[in-house]
């Protein structure tokens, strides 16, 4: 899986112990906004590159790796509902009401309901 990836992409971990550092942080942060990005979840963009190999796809059909991973998305669930995730709810650069976040999302005060003069505009998380 790591060999059928595009090789030297330093964006790709090319081996087990990198890639689990990398799950890692990726774990135990919010995600922040970006227009470097497409509209995907962290998780999606960092599997990508190996579910499109053979062997990638091979390894996520296996239901350990699936139930190991299911174990994951719930545990970073948690983080995502506490406040740390508000660091992200903000209008600085990056952050999910940033000027560059609201012109990629036009509709989001009709489609959320959210208050932009509270802080974080009213979520909690």
């Amino acid at each position: 899986m790591f060999t059928q990836t595009r090789p030297g992409d330093p964006t790709i971990p090319s081996n087990l112990a990198t890639s689990i550092v990398r799950l890692d942080s990726l774990f135990r942060s919010t995600p922040a906004f970006s227009t470097q990005r497409w509209a995907s979840s962290p998780l999606t963009r960092f599997i990508e590159p190996y579910i499109r190999t053979p062997s990638g796809y091979g390894f996520f059909l296996n239901s350990k790796v699936r139930n190991a991973l299911h174990d994951i998305l719930k545990d970073w669930g948690g983080l995502l509902r506490t406040t740390e995730l508000a660091a992200v709810l903000t209008d600085k650069p990056n952050g999910w009401f940033s000027p560059d976040a609201l012109s990629n999302m036009r509709d989001f005060e009709k489609t959320f309901i959210c208050d932009p003069s509270n802080p974080h505009w009213g979520f909690d998380s």
